[in-house]
């Protein structure tokens, strides 16, 4: 599989025009979603670059379950994942103070939008065919340490999209990674 920075350019542009339009219907605000950075990189780096403190970073992710081996996975910082609930919620931004279920589903929704938009670029632009599984819920600390084991075992690569969305006036930051590694998916088992 041959991703350059060209394609990832054309993958962050297309994907974030898609992301806009789908969490604009969700919201029913308009999102204005862009991506100012997409990189290729090593699953090491990645893991060192993940270095949010613990608790302060919400994570989701999910894993791939056709076209190659892997998992896309989300970060955003925990206070703008507050707000970002309250949006997709249509609630007081402020009105969240801890996750309950149907916030982490806000999060896990975010994941799939987000996931599925570059991927479904990056798939067409690859003449390929990728899809994911159900999002999950995780601590930090969990994928730090599977990403370490990873980046032991696997040169694997990473495609790194740095994403902003800004809903009525608030900025959320939401990094989004795509891990390619033909030994992760063992590895997810041990995720607890």
């Amino acid at each position: 599989m041959e991703i350059n920075i060209e394609i990832l350019s054309n993958v962050a542009s297309k994907g974030s025009k898609k992301v806009s339009e789908s969490l604009s219907k969700l919201s029913k605000e308009v999102v204005e979603v862009s991506s100012v950075a997409a990189k290729i990189a090593s699953i090491k780096m990645i893991s060192e670059e993940i270095s949010i403190d613990d608790n302060k970073a919400i994570i989701s992710y999910a894993q791939m379950i056709s076209g190659i081996d892997g998992m896309a996975l989300l970060t955003i910082p925990r206070e703008e994942a507050l707000t970002l609930v309250d949006l997709l919620n249509g609630s007081e931004v402020g009105s969240t103070g801890v996750f309950m279920d149907i916030d982490r589903s806000a999060i896990k929704e975010t994941l799939n939008i987000l996931s599925n938009s570059f991927l479904t670029i990056l798939a067409e632009e690859l003449n390929a065919d990728f899809m994911i599984g159900s999002p999950r819920m995780v601590p930090t600390t969990s994928i730090k340490e599977l990403l370490e084991k990873v980046s032991e075992a696997d040169n694997g690569e990473a495609v790194f999209f740095n994403t902003s969305l800004k809903i009525s006036k608030h900025q959320v930051r939401a990094q989004l990674y795509i891990i390619f590694s033909d030994k992760l998916a063992n590895l997810l088992k041990e995720i607890k």
